[in-house]
């Protein structure tokens, strides 16, 4: 699996207490921090709850802004630790390509920064990030062939018992 998962992140996610999961998920992150599928897991959702505020979640200033500075905090290892890693390249690209908002003040010129990284990722071989650039270009009959060649690998990438794994899973095979 590409995002660590355990029993707590499941319940944590299951019963919609996200803040809970982000906590745990920070807090363990914090004493293994080399751990790339932790690290992912811990990014992704805290952008995911930011991207839900509003819509689903109801969020405090005072958790947006922890969440905001979390959010900062490791995106700034991704620099420094993750930045040539294809994975963490498409999904640090596509989490600044939907939610640019929240990236816009660690570096400028951003927006551009999320379409290069998902191009990195692509570059390097990466069948995701693949599907995200071509997913703009192709048509119809191709991205349903491209789909049929990513999922296999989508499945080994993500679990069906975590929300946040149901979300890429329904992005990128639409199931």
């Amino acid at each position: 699996m590409l995002l660590y998962s355990d029993n707590n992140t499941k319940e944590y996610e299951k019963n919609n207490k996200w803040i809970e999961s982000i906590e745990y998920l920070y807090n363990k992150w914090k004493n293994d921090n080399y751990n790339k599928s932790l690290f992912l897991k811990t990014s992704i959702n805290i952008w995911y709850v930011l991207i839900m505020d509003g819509c689903i979640l109801d969020l405090t200033n005072e958790a947006k802004d922890k969440l905001n500075n979390m959010l900062l905090e490791l995106f700034n290892v991704f620099e420094s630790s993750f930045r040539n890693d294809a994975n963490c390249q498409w999904m640090f690209g596509y989490m600044i390509e939907i939610g640019t908002y929240f990236f816009l003040t660690f570096k400028e010129n951003i927006e551009e920064e999320g379409k290069n990284l998902i191009h990195e990722s692509y570059i390097g071989g990466n069948l995701i990030a693949e599907y995200l650039i071509k997913n703009e270009i192709c048509n119809k009959r191709e991205l349903s062939k491209l789909r049929n060649k990513i999922k296999k690998y989508v499945y080994e990438c993500f679990s069906k018992d975590e929300e946040v794994d149901k979300y890429f899973i329904e992005v990128l095979l639409g199931e």
